[in-house]
């Protein structure tokens, strides 16, 4: 592997000549997402270098492809920055931290999101005002804990491995700054109770349930609201008899359209409200995957269609929160429970306000050098939780 790309060599990057220009990838992209969300899309991106990072997927992809490689293929996230990280419950309440955006998945070189995610943190901390050289030891101590966190694992039975978590309550307690530690913990622990009341979305009245209009995030769009019933109803026809069943003890009271990440704005995704005989209501999410980013590259996907892409993907990674898939024919839907991701929720606005500098902040301060930047204390480190 050495001699296929040495150590230094990742280290460097120059245009090719033949590099294609940034605009006509975020174009050609642009022919594929719903046209009136455009304009919000772009607005985004404009916010600041990492925003603009953020929803550039597609540019790094293409600039990774020519950067040199061990040959060593993992399932790939596709679009590792530092905002596509963060807490959430699984069903059953357990606080879990984890990577929570598959959208770009593909099996792919490893290399890849290692550079993508340590190259977040150096354009994050930029925009936080931090110095050139503390940027680059940012950078370079995330990459160093990505080995020193893998090296273990290699030397564990698979089954280990596979069955090995992040202790988020661990992982908190290990932030050697106590006023920090306190508002992280405090955060997460109202961002797990926004999580048990659905986030403020749901109202109900004599009898009638529906879907808060939260805008710009959340918000009706009667002209869709077929295509969405459509897909919800497709779902449950697709599961396995035991969630099947589970599902059945549920309607569909209401949809809402859903504006999501910088990334991902412009595709399909709403929300549909479900709510059991007895009063109980359900928040599901769907939302239209497409063509990973990295398919030009890196190859196309095994998969009949990109929602069992998206969705088989985090049940290898995420085996806690995912429902089964959507098979939504060509295109694909991927459908999830609605739950506290990115330390957020899915009706308080983080865009354009939540710029690169608002995820760092003052956790990533360098005085504490590199140890916060470990693995098991990025929650603390990187501040996801508001």
């Amino acid at each position: 592997m050495a001699a296929q790309a040495a150590l230094d060599a990742h280290a460097q990057w120059a245009p090719s000549a033949n590099r294609a220009d940034p605009v006509d990838i975020l174009t050609a992209q642009a022919r594929e997402r719903i046209p009136e969300l455009l304009r919000e899309r772009y607005a985004r991106m404009k916010a600041d270098p990492f925003a603009f990072f953020r929803g550039a997927a597609a540019v790094m992809a293409a600039d990774l492809a020519e950067s040199p490689s061990t040959g060593l293929r993992v399932q790939a996230c596709g679009d590792c920055h530092l905002a596509n990280f963060g807490a959430y419950a699984t069903p059953k309440g357990t606080p879990v931290f984890d990577v929570n955006d598959f959208d770009e998945t593909l099996p792919a070189p490893f290399e890849w999101d290692v550079k993508r995610l340590a190259a977040s943190l150096a354009v994050a901390a930029s925009i936080s005002k931090m110095r050139d050289g503390d940027c680059r030891r940012l950078a370079r101590a995330a990459v160093k804990s990505s080995r020193e966190q893998l090296a273990p694992l290699a030397g564990l039975a698979p089954l280990d491995a596979w069955s090995e978590r992040i202790d988020l309550g661990a992982g908190l307690a290990d932030i050697d700054a106590p006023r920090i530690r306190r508002k992280v913990e405090k955060r997460l622990s109202n961002v797990l109770a926004a999580g048990r009341e659905h986030f403020g979305l749901v109202e109900a009245s004599s009898g009638h349930w529906r879907i808060k209009d939260k805008p710009p995030l959340v918000r009706h769009l009667s002209r869709r609201e077929l295509n969405a019933r459509e897909a919800f109803a497709s779902y449950a026809k697709t599961l396995q008899e035991d969630r099947r069943i589970l599902l059945e003890r549920y309607r569909l009271r209401d949809v809402a359209f859903k504006v999501v990440g910088v990334g991902s704005v412009g595709t399909f995704c709403a929300i549909g409200l479900f709510v059991s005989d007895d009063g109980a209501p359900l928040l599901l999410q769907i939302k239209q995957a497409q063509q990973s980013v990295l398919a030009s590259f890196a190859g196309p996907s095994d998969y009949r269609n990109h929602g069992q892409r998206v969705v088989g993907a985090a049940h290898i990674a995420r085996r806690d929160r995912c429902l089964p898939r959507l098979d939504g024919g060509a295109a694909g839907w991927a459908v999830f429970l609605c739950a506290a991701a990115e330390g957020s929720s899915p009706g308080r606005a983080r865009e354009p306000a939540r710029s690169g500098a608002a995820v760092l902040r003052r956790p990533l301060r360098p005085h504490a050098g590199p140890r916060p930047c470990t693995r098991r204390r990025c929650g603390g480190a990187v501040d996801l939780f508001g």
